[in-house]
């Protein structure tokens, strides 16, 4: 009774299809292809955040080149699925949490899905500047109202970006806010001056498609969530989600809140 595994890796539109079998396995017409691939064993634990599992691959494998090489912005979701008699049964998924390149092969982190159902929703924070994402929910503003097209003609560093179209706007005016890669990719920006804008991290795609010539991208105006930028930025006043009469000192016992 020959027990087949394959795996079913999902990162936005890329899929990785492979098998520890030494043939090709079809499974709802898709094929996955052999490769040398091992994994730990799927476990039922009480505690969900424990229940992960590892797949160790080739270091010159082309998974491994993946995720150990770059930053992955989408979320990577993996399948394992179990043929035995002809029945395929899906025995564990879960996303990509972590990875460890070694000195002969990779080890790509994954755990269950099920650990998303047992954290703690983030509470409503009590404060004095904005507690809303910018764009997100409770801001409630639509980024595309506020888009700024722009060619990106050079990248220093990996991520200072140059885009002419910024010099059209005050120094920080994107700040907090973001840029958009040609791929849709986004980026936070941690600071802007002049036509110059500087990004958290690198866009990998970007700076590729740089060096063939400019490209087109968009940016969008950062906030510092103070009732002020709030009002006269973004005319978002009946959203803002600040308490900016909090008092200074504690009315009980005279304690500054710091």
């Amino acid at each position: 009774m020959k027990i087949t595994e394959f795996f079913k890796i999902v990162e936005g539109a890329t899929v990785f299809r492979v098998t520890s079998s030494d043939k090709t396995v079809t499974h709802l017409a898709e094929d996955y292809e052999p490769v040398a691939i091992g994994r730990t064993e799927v476990e039922s634990k009480n505690e969900l955040s424990r229940a992960n599992i590892e797949l160790t691959l080739g270091i010159d494998n082309a998974i491994a080149q993946r995720y150990m090489n770059s930053v992955v912005d989408a979320v990577v979701s993996l399948t394992v699925y179990s043929q035995q008699d002809g029945d395929v049964n899906v025995v564990w998924k879960g996303r990509l949490s972590a990875v460890k390149p070694q000195e002969a092969n990779v080890k790509l982190i994954f755990e269950s899905v099920f650990t998303s159902l047992r954290r703690p929703g983030l509470r409503a924070r009590y404060q004095r500047n904005c507690r809303h994402m910018l764009y997100g929910r409770g801001c409630n503003l639509d980024k595309e109202d506020f888009d700024v097209a722009g060619t990106a003609t050079a990248i220093a560093s990996g991520t200072v970006v140059t885009v002419a179209a910024a010099a059209g706007y005050p120094d920080g005016w994107f700040a907090g806010g973001m840029l958009e890669a040609p791929d849709l990719t986004l980026r936070f920006i941690t600071s802007h001056t002049g036509n110059q804008v500087t990004l958290i991290r690198k866009i990998d795609s970007l700076s590729a498609a740089i060096v063939g010539g400019a490209q087109s991208v968009r940016l969008f105006p950062g906030c510092n969530r103070s009732r002020e930028t709030c009002v006269s930025k973004f005319n978002n006043l009946n959203n803002n989600g600040s308490f900016p009469f909090i008092p200074t000192r504690n009315p009980f016992n005279g304690a500054s809140f710091g």
